[in-house]
């Protein structure tokens, strides 16, 4: 047996373990800040009853989600109806392996990490579409046509302006950009290297830096780009015919994704990990 390769794969294993435990742990607390802004946006308390000033109210409707019993309309696909979330979730998730976390920490060091990701948020939208078609239901297939325009339209923007950083950088991996940004630029010029902020793309790239940051948010669904959404004419858009664990699935893909835009703003354009002091 090659124990080599053995621990090679125990060791890839460990750490997608615990990357995907820190993902889920702050993806929950991610989630119930959100809640609390919309609370205060409403004029309202929020979650505040579930733990010491409502910490544990993600767990709590974790919990509740699980135990709740799925219901498929009638009418529904059943196999696609309860596949399309899993693999939005999945999906979602799968981005993170070519995420650089910290210096020298990546499940997948790929070369080409930047094709991998836009590669799977492309992906991302097949189960949108399944999901609003299987649901045989109009708004939901209604709200899915609009999601999956507006996720593919967005994703032609978000295209033109990671070549614009990798023409800066001349490569495609991600640990070379964040690293490209530590190491050359505008404080390497003037002879200032320790402030490496000057370094960061998004001083000459700032236009690039806007329209990133817009088209991440029409990418995630997020206000003011939820459309797909919008609950005056769609109710809840193409996830309105589910309920319990199916429906985690899909808003734990979406948050995932909201955490995936964020990351790749961070390393492609604020230079992403702290230098060594």
């Amino acid at each position: 047996m090659n124990w080599d390769l053995v621990l090679d794969i125990a060791i890839v294993l460990g750490k997608s373990l615990l990357l995907l435990v820190c993902l889920l742990v702050f993806i929950a607390y991610i989630l119930l800040a959100d809640r609390k802004v919309w609370a205060a946006v409403q004029l309202r308390r929020g979650p505040n009853v579930v733990g010491p000033f409502g910490l544990f109210q993600s767990f709590a409707d974790l919990i509740k989600f699980a135990l709740k019993e799925p219901i498929i309309p009638a009418g529904a696909n059943k196999g696609i109806f309860l596949l399309a979330p899993f693999i939005s979730c999945l999906l979602a998730l799968g981005a993170w392996a070519v995420i650089p976390v910290a210096e020298g920490w990546a499940i997948a060091d790929i070369n080409v990490g930047i094709l991998y990701v836009l590669a799977i948020s492309s992906l991302g939208v097949y189960g949108i579409i399944m999901a609003g078609w299987a649901s045989n239901s109009k708004y939901p297939f209604m709200s899915a046509l609009r999601s999956a325009a507006q996720m593919v339209s967005y994703e032609v923007s978000i295209g033109f302006v990671i070549i614009t950083v990798l023409l800066c950088v001349g490569s495609l991996n991600l640990s070379a950009v964040v690293e490209a940004q530590q190491n050359r630029g505008l404080a390497h010029a003037l002879g200032v290297p320790w402030l490496s902020i000057l370094n960061w793309y998004f001083i000459p790239l700032f236009p690039m830096f806007v329209v990133f940051f817009i088209s991440a948010l029409a990418e995630t669904n997020r206000p003011p780009f939820d459309l797909a959404e919008a609950e005056s004419e769609l109710v809840a858009g193409f996830m309105v015919e589910y309920s319990s664990t199916p429906y985690l699935l899909f808003m734990l893909g979406e948050y995932v994704a909201i955490m995936t835009m964020c990351s790749l703003t961070t390393i492609l354009f604020l230079g992403g990990w702290a230098p060594p002091v």
